[in-house]
């Protein structure tokens, strides 16, 4: 009878086993390629970009990393506390609370492409400004579907581009960089976004600028090759390479008259020797205060316009027709 039982699971284990882990195959194929491809969010707490977020248990709140369909457990998996937890958004996955891996904030994750563009300036004033008057014209340029803007709160964070809130069709990150950190290189280290950013905005003033050399006791070129050799850093470049992102770079007029233009001359020099894709844009006023409601007048929707074409070609089809 021993001897039977044997033949029989040999028997079940010959046919079912393979059949099983075909089936595995599919499922775990359909969820890691179709399902889970470009599923991301990014931590708004420490700006990191998860891919592979941790999965919370509703019963207890224990945290699991990236549960995926094994062969063992393909739709479930028993969490300590006993309940069952999905695998495949089929069953149900996505609808499980999502977590930072970095720093355990909650994260929405879904397939919404995002566009990260870092402003970095010598004033947070004139960054502030730029920002605020920037997601005004964005909602004004954006005023008809496909791409309708919808600004979120903060307003200096993050806005939406859509046919409507819910449905987004791109997700817009605006970055405000502490420019003490440009010169040294291990503060750098801390802004994450720049491990995945797909654009630049560089706003500079002449007088400040030279403030920030004596300030940190390094030139304008130790300034620059700091923050240039990070950027290369973070994308595996070696020092020398160029980096294949847009940068836009915002300047004043008073720096000519005050300068001579030796240090437009000079940063301009510095972003075409490391970038392949830039554009310099000339500012009278700094100040950057609403003047008119026309706001086909504002600076800051030719700056956005370019670089936000430049990133994406859906978009660069939208705003230059």
């Amino acid at each position: 009878m021993e001897f039977f039982n044997d033949i029989m699971r040999f028997v079940y284990k010959a046919i079912v086993y393979p059949l099983k882990f075909i089936f595995f195959k599919i499922i775990y194929f359909i969820e890691k390629n179709l399902i889970n491809a470009n599923l991301s969010d990014i931590c708004e707490e420490c700006y990191e970009k998860v891919t592979m977020p941790y999965y919370v248990c509703p019963s207890c709140s224990n945290r699991y990393a990236a549960l995926m369909p094994t062969f063992k457990h393909i739709f479930y998996f028993k969490c300590s506390c006993g309940n069952n937890l999905p695998l495949t958004a089929i069953n149900g996955k996505n609808k499980l609370k999502t977590l930072c891996g970095n720093c355990k904030n909650a994260v929405k994750m879904n397939k919404v492409k995002k566009i990260c563009i870092p402003i970095i300036g010598t004033n947070p004033s004139i960054k502030a400004n730029f920002t605020y008057n920037m997601l005004d014209t964005i909602e004004w340029k954006f005023d008809k579907s496909p791409f309708k803007a919808y600004v979120s709160t903060p307003k200096t964070q993050k806005f939406f581009l859509g046919k409507n809130r819910k449905k987004p069709l791109r997700q817009i990150y605006i970055f405000n960089t502490n420019e003490r950190n440009l010169a040294l290189s291990d503060n750098l280290k801390k802004y994450r976004y720049f491990n995945y950013y797909d654009g630049i905005v560089f706003i500079f003033n002449g007088e400040e600028l030279v403030n920030l050399e004596g300030e940190n006791n390094l030139t304008l070129d130790g300034i620059l090759d700091i923050f240039i050799l990070n950027l290369q850093k973070n994308f595996g470049l070696k020092p020398g390479e160029i980096i294949n992102k847009p940068i836009a770079v915002i300047t004043n007029n008073q720096i000519k008259r005050s300068f001579n233009g030796y240090i437009e001359e000079n940063f301009k020099a510095k972003i075409e020797n490391n970038f392949s894709d830039y554009k310099f844009f000339l500012l009278d006023d700094f100040n950057l205060i609403k003047q008119s409601e026309n706001k086909a007048n504002y600076h800051e929707a030719e700056v956005f316009q370019w670089i936000l074409g430049q990133v994406d070609t859906k978009i660069h089809k939208s705003i230059c027709k």
